[in-house]
């Protein structure tokens, strides 16, 4: 597959430079041959014709290092079930708040047509809504992270959610939301928060 992908970019690069696009200024020769040099440098690809590519880091993070574990930062969440993750933050039937709890699978939502949301367990499309286990540990990780015991204290200044595309990071991003956003109407209601924030 990476010979295929190879050659159909040297194809489509050759193309470009032999047709008037080039002179359109869509790209340059020079611009398409860097960018043939840094595929091939990214893949490994012998080029015995092109110097290597020296680049300069475009930033200068130092990133933490694993621990022991090797867990990301979701060392306690790794021995919790979903049920167990959901209560500590406080989701009812493993739900954020105010979330939906079916889904249409062609992605209908019920502002297209509230009638096939009406009654869900008669319709074969409408199935029970979700979070993975992964997405739980992942939101439950960024709140106890997140929150300090200590008023007006930063625990962490930023967290960065690296799953694999597919895995759901926007459904963690909506979830988080909606857990600040319940988090908040608990306090002005001065009602218990949920539990892991409260250890």
């Amino acid at each position: 597959m990476v010979t295929c992908s190879f050659i159909d970019f040297f194809l489509f690069k050759e193309s470009l430079v032999n047709t008037k696009l080039c002179n359109a200024q869509l790209a340059s020769k020079e611009d398409l041959e860097f960018l043939l040099r840094l595929y091939q440098d990214l893949l490994e690809a012998p080029a015995e014709d092109s110097p290597p590519l020296e680049l300069e880091p475009l930033i200068d993070i130092n990133f933490v290092s694993l621990d022991e574990s090797g867990s990301l930062g979701v060392g306690p969440e790794m021995s919790m079930t979903p049920d167990q993750l959901a209560d500590e933050l406080g989701f009812k039937d493993g739900l954020p708040f105010l979330f939906n709890e079916h889904r249409h699978k062609t992605g209908l939502v019920a502002w297209d047509n509230a009638d096939a949301f009406t009654n869900p367990t008669s319709n074969p499309d409408i199935i029970p809504l979700r979070l993975h286990w992964h997405q739980l540990a992942g939101i439950h990780a960024i709140v106890r992270q997140s929150f300090s015991a200590e008023r007006g204290k930063i625990a962490q200044p930023g967290i960065l959610v690296a799953d694999d595309v597919g895995l759901g990071k926007t459904g963690i991003a909506i979830s988080m939301m909606a857990f600040l956003a319940h988090a908040i109407n608990l306090s002005q209601l001065q009602q218990p928060m949920p539990k892991v924030i409260r250890q």
